[in-house]
């Protein structure tokens, strides 16, 4: 068995503290000043075993801790303007990502294979940053926080219609309406695959995850990923058909 280094261990004696019961919730020193409700405190609860979760996900593929930020740097974000957006997500679920780049998380997905990952994970144009990075350079320079919708298959909204184009754009404007983002990069999503391949639960067997909405134009490809054929798919699809099966997974940035 590997050895536990001192910050992971530092890093789970903080999270152990933190996941007191909602009646006894010990606040640290740097977010007193937060005012939760009962409701609010039960979500906090919830992330926190999550962001366990994360830990054990990250080192389970071989990934860096090294930076990673604190449960309680993270606390001090989730405000509770910031959990009432949350509370609009299906099964909000935390994910870290890491600074590194999606070509070397596609690798630890591949390199450390889960029961029933049988092949490696099938990709089209991975550096294109217009796919798979919401049009912008990846940056991998600092690592970010997010709560996404967490559903293992999104479920469709019979009202939003029309091409991949029209039905991006109806799904973050329904989203924004909300008060929430939109996943719109490969790599968010891949933490997001990366902890449902851990729980043995791959997300998207049934649908697909559309990755880039909000740069999406009427020329442009679609990209998405999905769980299918005993592998990760990150794949495309033009935005004038119209696939009943692409979804929008909502995101809260939360780092």
């Amino acid at each position: 068995m590997t050895r536990r280094s001192s910050e992971e261990e530092r890093q789970r004696a903080e999270i152990r503290r933190e996941m007191l019961a909602v009646g006894s919730y010990r606040v640290p020193a740097n977010v007193s000043h937060i005012k939760w409700s009962k409701e609010e405190r039960e979500q906090i609860e919830t992330l926190a075993g999550q962001y366990n979760i994360m830990l054990d996900t990250l080192k389970a593929y071989k990934i860096s801790l090294e930076g990673m930020p604190t449960w309680e740097l993270v606390l001090a974000e989730l405000a509770p303007e910031v959990l009432k957006r949350v509370r609009k997500l299906e099964e909000p679920a935390l994910v870290i990502v890491p600074p590194v780049s999606r070509q070397t998380m596609v690798e630890a997905i591949d390199a450390h294979k889960v029961p029933g990952q049988k092949h490696e994970t099938t990709n089209y144009k991975f550096g294109n940053d217009d796919l798979w990075s919401g049009g912008k350079p990846e940056a991998t320079d600092a690592w970010e926080v997010a709560i996404v919708t967490g559903v293992r298959d999104v479920k469709a909204d019979e009202a939003i219609r029309g091409t991949n184009y029209q039905r991006a754009k109806a799904w973050v404007k329904k989203y924004e309406g909300q008060g929430v983002d939109v996943i719109n990069d490969a790599r968010t999503y891949l933490a997001l695959m990366m902890c449902s391949l851990q729980a043995g639960k791959p997300i998207d067997k049934e649908n697909w995850t559309a990755l880039n909405a909000k740069n999406l134009t009427e020329s442009s490809l679609v990209a998405f990923g999905f769980w299918n054929l005993d592998r990760v798919f990150l794949n495309f699809a033009g935005p004038a058909v119209g696939y009943l099966f692409l979804r929008w997974r909502g995101s809260v940035r939360v780092m």
